[in-house]
């Protein structure tokens, strides 16, 4: 009898440190303090984390476990420079987005090289950060407006 009760005792006691060590294994992310390190794991697509001030905003990037064909990266601009305007805060802080990128293109990808990634994300913060481009391109295009404008009343006379 005693025996039966031993195994009722060390059974649940395996089952939890087996579920514990799959946790453990899922969601432990390697700490990075550098780009360098980040690159080197985003390379293997390797369980990793790093806080970036890029041009002093706070980029938040998460490289999660992958057994697929693809890697994942969460990227969350945390906090945006001091100085920028509401109108960007409002519109690009806090926000995130995931990038699914195939483990073959990997070895071409630098996690500071945003421009690069955006192929592969999705999200509020892809979405808000193409906001901002066209909002650069409109303006741009007012501004020449004028010039656009005499060249055309030149051609014309």
């Amino acid at each position: 009898m005693k025996h039966i009760e031993k195994k009722w005792i060390i059974f649940p006691i395996l089952f939890i440190l087996l579920i514990l060590t799959i946790i453990f294994f899922i969601y432990h992310k390697q700490e990075c303090t550098t780009k360098d390190c980040f690159n080197q794991n985003l390379q293997n697509c390797k369980p990793s984390y790093l806080l970036s001030l890029e041009e002093n905003n706070l980029y938040n990037y998460q490289i999660s476990r992958s057994f697929g064909t693809y890697c994942k990266i969460d990227i969350k601009l945390e906090r945006m420079a001091t100085g920028t305007s509401k109108e960007y805060i409002d519109l690009l802080e806090g926000k995130s987005m995931i990038c699914k990128i195939p483990k073959d293109d990997l070895f071409n990808l630098k996690i500071d090289k945003i421009d690069t990634l955006l192929t592969y994300c999705s999200g509020p913060l892809k979405e808000a950060l193409y906001e901002v481009i066209i909002k650069k391109l409109y303006g741009s295009i007012i501004q020449q407006m004028g010039s656009i404008m005499e060249e055309i009343n030149k051609a014309i006379k």
